[in-house]
C-alpha cells in the first residue's frame, strides 16, 4: 500500500492574507519606532565622538564622526571636579536606594501575601495612594519635620516604597506552594528567615526586574534633589547633566574650566560636542547594564500571572 508524505507546510504560508498583512503592518511600525528611538542616540554618540569645531560647523544629523574621531571631550569630562562627584553620589544613591527599595517592597509584598484574611482590604487601601499623592508642599513639610532636608538620606528614602513593586512581588510570592513555607514554619522558621532565606531566592527574577527598575529611577533621578538638596556635593549626576543642557551660564563655566584663555566664541564652538559627551558619558552605565538583565523580563513580570 502506497502512503502518501505530504510536505509539511511553514506556519508563515498557513496564515491568511489579513493575518501576513497584519505581521507586515506591525513589522514595519516597530522598525519605525526603532529608527525613532535609535536615530537620537545615535546622533549624540557621533557627535560626542567628532571633533568639536567641526562638528559646530555641520548641519544635521551626525550619522558618523565628524571631523574625524576625537576623544578630547571624553578626556575634560571625565576628569572635571563636578563629573566625578556626581558620578559618586549617583553610584551611592542607586546602590543604597535599591536595596531599601527591594527591603521595603519586599516586605510589604510578604505581609500582603501571608495575611490572607486582610489582604484584600489591605490591598485596596494601598491601592488609592497610587493615583492621589499628598503634593509637593506637604511632603517638603513631612520632610522637614523629619530632618531630611538636605542630607543624602532623603535621596534614598524618597521612593523607596513603591505600590506597584509590592503587588508585583505579591504576585509572585503568591505563586509559591503554601506548603513550602509551611514546612518551614513546623521546623521552626521565623517570618523573616521565610521571607530571606525561601521567598526572595526563588523569585530572584521578579527580584531583578524590580532591582533594575529601582535602578533606573535612582539614576534618572534629578528633581528630587533639585527641591531637597542644596550643596553641590551632595548632587546626583543628573543635576550637573541638566544644568549643561539647559543652563548657558553653567555650560559656560564648564568650558571656562576646560579651556582657559579662550575666547567666548571659541568656547561657545565646543558646548555641542561637551553637551553630546556628558550625556553619553551619564547614560552610558544603564545602557550597558540594560542587556543583560533584559532576559529576567517577561519572565519575572509573568510569574503567578496565570494559576492553576
Amino acid at each position: 500500500m502506497k502512503t502518501n508524505y505530504r510536505k509539511k507546510t511553514a506556519p508563515w504560508l498557513r496564515r491568511s492574507k489579513g493575518e501576513k498583512a497584519f505581521t507586515v503592518f506591525n513589522v514595519l511600525i516597530m522598525l519605525v519606532l526603532i529608527a525613532i528611538t535609535l536615530l537620537p542616540m545615535w546622533h549624540v554618540f557621533m557627535g560626542s565622538l567628532s571633533d568639536p569645531v567641526s562638528l559646530f560647523l555641520h548641519h544635521g544629523v551626525a550619522l558618523y564622526p565628524i571631523g574625524g574621531i576625537s576623544l578630547d571631550m571624553y578626556k575634560n569630562v571625565i576628569t572635571d571636579n563636578n563629573f566625578l562627584t556626581g558620578y559618586g553620589n549617583t553610584i551611592f544613591y542607586a546602590v543604597f536606594g535599591t536595596l531599601t527599595t527591594l527591603l521595603f517592597c519586599s516586605m510589604g509584598a510578604y505581609t500582603l501575601c501571608r495575611r490572607r484574611m486582610l489582604n484584600n482590604a489591605l490591598t485596596t487601601m494601598l491601592i488609592i495612594p497610587m493615583f492621589f499623592g499628598g503634593g509637593l508642599i506637604p511632603t517638603y513639610l513631612v520632610m522637614r519635620m523629619l530632618g531630611l532636608l538636605y542630607t543624602r538620606t532623603i535621596m534614598i528614602l524618597m521612593g523607596s516604597v513603591s505600590l506597584y513593586y509590592i503587588i508585583v512581588l505579591r504576585t509572585a510570592f503568591s505563586a509559591l506552594p503554601d506548603g513550602l513555607i509551611e514546612s518551614a514554619k513546623i521546623d521552626g522558621a521565623g517570618d523573616f528567615m521565610v521571607l530571606f532565606r525561601i521567598v526572595l531566592p526563588l523569585t530572584k527574577a521578579t527580584l531583578a526586574v524590580i532591582g533594575l527598575f529601582s535602578v533606573v529611577g535612582h539614576w534618572n533621578s534629578w528633581y528630587t534633589a533639585y527641591i531637597y538638596l542644596k550643596d553641590d556635593s551632595m548632587m546626583p549626576l543628573q543635576i550637573f547633566l541638566r544644568r549643561i543642557l539647559l543652563e548657558k551660564t553653567a555650560t559656560q563655566q564648564e568650558l571656562n574650566n576646560f579651556m582657559s584663555g579662550s575666547s567666548f566664541y571659541d568656547s561657545m564652538m565646543y558646548v555641542d560636542a561637551m553637551q553630546y559627551t556628558f550625556a553619553m558619558v551619564a547614560t552610558l552605565p544603564i545602557l550597558v547594564a540594560y542587556p543583560f538583565v533584559q532576559r529576567y523580563f517577561v519572565k519575572g513580570v509573568m510569574i503567578g500571572a496565570i494559576k492553576g
